[in-house]
């Protein structure tokens, strides 16, 4: 185990992916997309079994390709997660086969909020976050006797290596082919079937594989590059102390481990989960067509204002305020028709907030043009 900020050579093809049944293609596009706006030079792709017109017109859409593979033949079952899951131990012989001496996994779940760095070259085969030793994480999940005594497993490595934390990875895909990686995570899964200890996820999955055969070497990377706040974050309610900001600041990867940001919601376990939510969201609603975005994320759809005459604006309006009251000018330089004024608080229909520091009226009926807060404290 070797313990490092991340680092990759300057002169290596680069490739970003992620994996999914077609159900979740639209999520890993989101969590691609916003690892390509930080990381513009990389190839962004999706494995996958099969995928519908309609998302492979997505795909398209945002630059992103779409590989199908079928791996049923080794990934034969499934429970809570899709096979798919799995999918992500072929990609280092898919990659490397293309051309790439690096890939990075990302799952659908997660948002980027930053650079990977990419300068040097250390040696490794698996890279990632952890957040506890293999031994602890089979405590975690209920299988630990049972892993041991199956896997005839010594003890004391079980509890001295590192988990690599699945959500996102980051695979030398020469060194893993040569390693043989995609056919030892078949032969694990398999035989963790026949010995009545199925590995249900690929997390588990991967802890097992890299207890199994210590000749994987792993890179532990900060944890800003797979933030998971449940375990090492406990906050709540608006940005209010030197945490908050941190966490927002540093972090490269955000992973949305319990609530996801794909389901309408009012609560949120810290102001940051929430943030991130947000910028998944907005992502999403600044790359979909209306059309994906209503078949995709209805809860999320606003139809199509049509009708100038029936448009509804808000700004506010108590105190005359250069900021505020250029709102309806605006509108009526651009759509030549006077201005409707409503308080969005008071009425179902949809209403558009545009300048000013009104953002915190932002609620299911509000459609923004280009708002703000004063500042970081304001609720």
């Amino acid at each position: 185990m070797i313990q490092n900020n991340t680092s990759y050579p300057k002169d290596s093809r680069r490739c970003v992916f992620s994996t999914g049944n077609d159900a979740y293609i639209p999520h890993a596009v989101v969590s691609l997309l916003s690892f390509k706006k930080f990381n513009p030079l990389f190839d962004v792709f999706i494995l996958c079994t099969n995928i519908s017109g309609e998302n492979r017109k997505l795909c398209t859409y945002c630059g992103i390709i779409p590989i199908e593979i079928n791996l049923s033949h080794t990934f034969y079952q499934q429970w809570q997660y899709p096979k798919e899951c799995y999918y992500h131990f072929k990609a280092p012989e898919v990659f490397f086969s293309m051309g790439y001496e690096y890939s990075v996994y990302i799952d659908g779940d997660t948002y980027c909020a930053g650079k990977f760095s990419w300068e040097s070259t250390p040696s490794f085969h698996i890279a990632g976050a952890s957040y506890n030793t293999i031994g602890d994480f089979f405590i975690e999940i209920g299988d630990y006797e049972n892993v041991k005594a199956s896997f005839g497993l010594n003890e004391q490595s079980v509890f001295d290596r590192e988990r690599i934390q699945s959500g996102v990875l980051i695979y030398n895909n020469r060194a893993l082919l040569n390693s043989d990686y995609f056919n030892k995570a078949g032969y694990l899964f398999d035989r963790s079937i026949k010995e009545n200890i199925p590995r249900k996820g690929d997390d588990s999955l991967l802890a097992l594989i890299t207890l199994f055969y210590p000749e994987l070497e792993t890179f532990v990377v900060n944890l800003n590059y797979n933030f998971i706040d449940y375990i090492n974050y406990a906050s709540s309610g608006p940005i209010n102390n030197d945490l908050d900001g941190d966490v927002i600041a540093k972090c490269i990867v955000y992973h949305f481990i319990n609530s996801k940001p794909w389901f309408l919601s009012d609560y949120y376990p810290n102001y940051p989960h929430k943030y991130f939510c947000y910028k998944w969201l907005e992502v999403m609603i600044n790359n979909f067509s209306q059309q994906d975005i209503k078949r995709c994320y209805p809860d999320f759809y606003k139809p199509d204002i049509i009708d100038s005459s029936k448009v509804k604006f808000y700004w506010f309006k108590s105190q005359p305020n250069f900021g505020d009251w250029i709102t309806p000018y605006l509108y009526k330089k651009i759509c030549g028709t006077e201005v409707q004024f409503i308080d969005p608080l008071e009425t179902d229909q949809n209403v558009i907030i545009a300048t000013g520091s009104i953002m915190r009226l932002c609620g299911p009926n509000t459609i923004v043009w280009g708002s703000g807060i004063r500042d970081r404290y304001q609720d």
